[in-house]
């Protein structure tokens, strides 16, 4: 026996030296990826652990707005932290679990005993006893299931609010490209007519010195085309900010960002969008529903875990195996007695937890609680959708007819100018330069027209981040429907 249970101590030893000989190896780098809401545009993910952007080559005609949105969602340092911070607690989750797993001790022990007495005799007794205890330690397979239902949920949950980190990058960064494109177009609306104004001047010039005009018509040009390029100077200072605030955004040098303008964004007939169906739209791809959702998910499993605590379960069981051996001499008057004894003993034990504090319900309540503000806040969130919906809708439908009235009515007023200008016998000084300020005052009245479609624009890029980051084109709207 004792050379058996001394194999039985050097291989407990040996098992403990070599699990922490193992867990003195450096664990390997852990690389997680931006697990991001799939947004349009997006090309490949980015490993978390890069936080510089790789150089990007602008294609060819430029980056489309979605392509610059991808990237900037992708590359920004705060989903990139919160990436990590998923494969963290992951981690994290199975080492708070790792206490609830089966555990087993081992406990083995020897004693010895030699005692000698002296009386109307003498008795020598001496004997030897080992005892192996194994204790196993069984945490409630009813608390454990849900548990470890809920690592998964925990992980998703940080995953959505990656999601929604990222997309709202993505909207910021689409919002960012719409102003830029503006400004860029009025920029070469303002030189356009930055021309005409400096051709009026040096026309005017030409007739004040033949005597045709008075010097104060070439002030008051002067004047004014001081006045267009200041707007000018104060536009292309604001397109450059921009574009440096892309560059920021996206990880792309300035010098090598090219950004589609105005003519690749198109507008959709407010007939072909229904509230419902974009409404439909947004449930299915909203970030802040995912993590509304993924919130009651988690809610739901800690009413399981309360519940599943309130059943009695083993602390422990225990077995243990004894074996005695004792020799007794004993000297007395009528002679010498010798005795052997030799003993096994098996024992059983067990303590169970009774939760009888658990039982008045406090964790369960709390729980519930927390389920029924998760329930209320989806119900929240999509009759918030619902309305953001209806009323970006609505402001579209209003702006799109607004646009259309108003492009009527400037394209009439052309015609009818521009008729009348090819009309006019502009081998005359005077009607030279009446022709040139037609042509800027025309210039002009076409800039502030096209406000009516930067207004669009602007409208139909929240209806898209309404619902979801879905570009609303006509095609996309057809192909949707038809799923």
């Amino acid at each position: 026996m004792k050379l058996n249970q001394q194999i039985i101590l050097s291989c407990f030893v040996g098992a403990i030296l070599f699990c922490g000989c193992l867990s003195r190896r450096h664990p390997p780098e852990i690389a997680g990826e931006i697990t991001a809401a799939p947004l349009p545009g997006a090309v490949a993910a980015t490993n978390a652990t890069e936080l510089v952007a790789p150089t990007v080559v602008a294609p060819p005609g430029g980056f489309t707005w979605e392509e610059l949105a991808g990237l900037a969602s992708r590359r920004g340092y705060e989903t990139q932290l919160l990436a990590l911070q998923i494969k963290r607690e992951t981690l994290q989750n199975k080492v708070d679990r790792a206490w609830r797993d089966p555990q087993i001790r081992l406990i083995a022990s020897q004693a010895d005993q030699d005692e000698y007495t002296r009386g109307g005799g003498s008795e020598h007794e001496e004997g030897d006893a080992e005892t192996i205890r194994a204790r196993f330690y069984i945490s409630s397979p009813f608390v454990n299931r849900w548990i470890k239902k809920q690592s998964p949920l925990t992980s998703r949950l940080l995953t959505t609010e990656a999601e929604e980190l990222s997309y709202a990058i993505y909207c910021e960064t689409k919002a960012t490209c719409l102003e830029a494109a503006v400004v860029l177009d009025q920029v070469m609306q303002l030189r356009e007519t930055r021309d005409l104004q400096q051709q009026i001047c040096n026309k005017f010039g030409e007739l004040t010195q033949d005597g045709y005009a008075a010097p104060l018509k070439v002030i008051k040009a002067e004047i004014k085309l001081a006045d267009i390029e200041l707007k000018l100077a104060q536009k292309e200072s604001e397109q450059r900010n921009l574009i440096y605030q892309l560059a920021q955004l996206t990880g792309v040098e300035a010098e090598q960002l090219q950004l589609q303008g105005l003519e690749s964004q198109s507008l959709i007939e407010p007939t072909a969008l229904t509230v419902d169906e974009l409404t439909t739209f947004a449930t299915l791809a909203r970030p802040d529903l995912k993590r509304v959702r993924s919130e009651l998910d988690l809610a739901r499993g800690e009413i399981k875990v309360a519940q599943a605590k309130n059943i009695p379960w083993f602390h422990f069981i225990e077995g243990s195996y004894r074996q005695s051996d004792s020799d007794s001499t004993r000297y007395r008057d009528t002679g010498k007695t010798y005795s052997n004894e030799d003993g096994e003993q098996w024992a059983i034990r067990a303590a169970v937890n009774v939760p009888i504090f658990t039982w008045l319900g406090d964790e369960v309540n709390l729980a519930q609680a927390t389920l029924n503000q998760a329930r209320f806040l989806e119900v929240f969130t999509l009759n918030t959708i619902r309305e953001e919906v209806r009323n970006g809708l609505q402001n579209y439908q209003e702006a799109y007819a607004q646009k259309t009235r108003l492009e009527n009515r400037v394209n009439t007023r052309l015609s009818a100018l521009a008729e009348q200008i090819s009309g006019l016998d502009n081998t005359g000084a005077i009607i030279a330069t009446d022709i040139l300020e037609l042509r800027e005052q025309l210039s002009s009245f076409k800039q502030r027209a096209r406000e009516t479609f930067y207004n669009c624009l602007k409208l139909k890029l929240y209806l898209e981040s309404v619902v979801g980051g879905r570009s609303l084109n006509q095609t996309d709207i057809n192909t949707a429907s038809r799923k």
